[in-house]
């Protein structure tokens, strides 16, 4: 009996440095989101082209859906995977937005850039806990802040 006593406690116990371990991992990147944004705020930025952003999933508000809808022609459920009133853009099988064309080269575009959702308007610029932010992911903001380090 006091066998399984140790083992419970010592489930806890794991279960709670686990969770400790998530959690700083998931408000480190964050954290440094919003750090990024506080010291660039006045930067102006140059997208590398590098197309990462097309691979983010991108949550759709009701303007975008109509935005979208209004642009192709098409309903909601030909572009944007759906649970309830959530949606996204599908992404193709490569990963790439369904509305992403061409290779990785610079030539590659987004077939709906006049009627782009929001997210991607604003992106490498996001919001963390009503905060802006910036998204670390990014290359133009690993870049600079690459720079930024060495000098």
């Amino acid at each position: 009996m006091w066998l399984l006593g140790i083992l419970t406690v010592l489930a806890i116990v794991l279960l709670g440095a686990l969770l400790a371990v998530a959690l700083r991992i998931f408000f480190h990147s964050e954290l440094t989101a919003i750090r990024l944004a506080r010291e660039n705020r006045d930067r102006e930025w140059v997208c590398l082209r590098c197309h990462d952003c097309c691979r983010k999933t991108v949550l759709l508000s009701a303007e975008d859906c109509r935005r979208l809808m209004e642009f192709t022609g098409e309903p909601v459920r030909n572009f944007a995977s759906s649970l309830g009133r959530v949606h996204w853009l599908r992404r193709m099988t490569a990963g790439n937005c369904i509305f992403h064309r061409g290779g990785e080269s610079e030539i590659s575009s987004c077939a709906v850039y006049p009627a782009r959702p929001e997210a991607c308007r604003r992106f490498p610029h996001l919001r963390y806990f009503g905060r802006p932010a910036l998204d670390p992911r990014c290359r133009a903001v690993q870049l600079h802040n690459s720079q930024d380090n060495k000098s």
